[in-house]
């Protein structure tokens, strides 16, 4: 398996609605959907395999549909959707797009999900949220999006970030703290766990003239 990838319901639907070339390969009422791609050095045994795979996952009622692509045009065609997601942000307004890279345990993943959409919408019942990532890692993209209230970015983001400590997860999965994200590192990380990676950057950088002022202050 070389990709297990993670689209919630809105994510798939609004990406087939509003990028112009995505083919839809399954209907768009299904809570969620999934991409796996498996490689190996013999193309028809791994085809094989996932067709076995889906056929059982469909008899234990595991899944409730499936497509597999039969040749490299149909496969890039489903990544495509995957893949649109800048271009699917592009179509909404920045001011009112939250943008979050998180990390949370697979099997809290789903309730995650449903809490920090429930709670957006205490806030903003016209907000809805966008949620699509790289399940097999555990690393998630969550895009809050708040149209009507784009003065209250600063309380939707901190309230998206006070929900992911609360399920134990980590406010940065791949892409860094920076600086944006710097002032929420301490829901994630504890008092002693944020002063050894100050120690660790006094050791490696005691001049402090890589990247100053990221993630901590000195």
């Amino acid at each position: 398996m070389t990709a297990f990838e993670v689209m919630w319901n809105e994510y798939y639907r609004l990406a087939l609605e509003r990028v112009n070339g995505m083919v839809r390969p399954l209907p768009v009422d299904y809570p969620f959907y999934v991409l796996i791609e498996a490689s190996g050095d013999d193309a028809h045994r791994v085809h094989a395999d996932l067709e076995k795979l889906l056929d059982r996952a469909m008899r234990a009622n595991m899944i409730l549909d499936a497509a597999l692509s039969r040749s490299n045009a149909s496969a890039a065609a489903i990544w495509r959707i995957r893949d649109c997601s800048l271009q699917l942000a592009r179509t909404f307004p920045y001011a009112a797009r939250i943008a979050l890279d998180v990390s949370i345990a697979i099997n809290r993943m789903d309730q995650y999900v449903k809490t920090i959409v429930a709670r957006i919408k205490e806030i903003n019942p016209g907000a809805f949220t966008i949620v699509f990532g790289h399940a097999g890692d555990g690393n998630l993209h969550v895009e809050p999006h708040h149209e009507h209230t784009p003065d209250r970015r600063q309380e939707l983001e901190r309230l998206a970030y006070q929900i992911t400590s609360e399920f134990g997860g980590s406010i940065s999965a791949e892409h860094g703290i920076g600086i944006v994200k710097r002032p929420y590192l301490k829901m994630s990380r504890t008092r002693e766990e944020i002063e050894t990676m100050r120690t660790l950057k006094r050791a490696l950088d005691p001049n402090n003239i890589l990247n100053p002022g990221r993630i901590f202050t000195m």
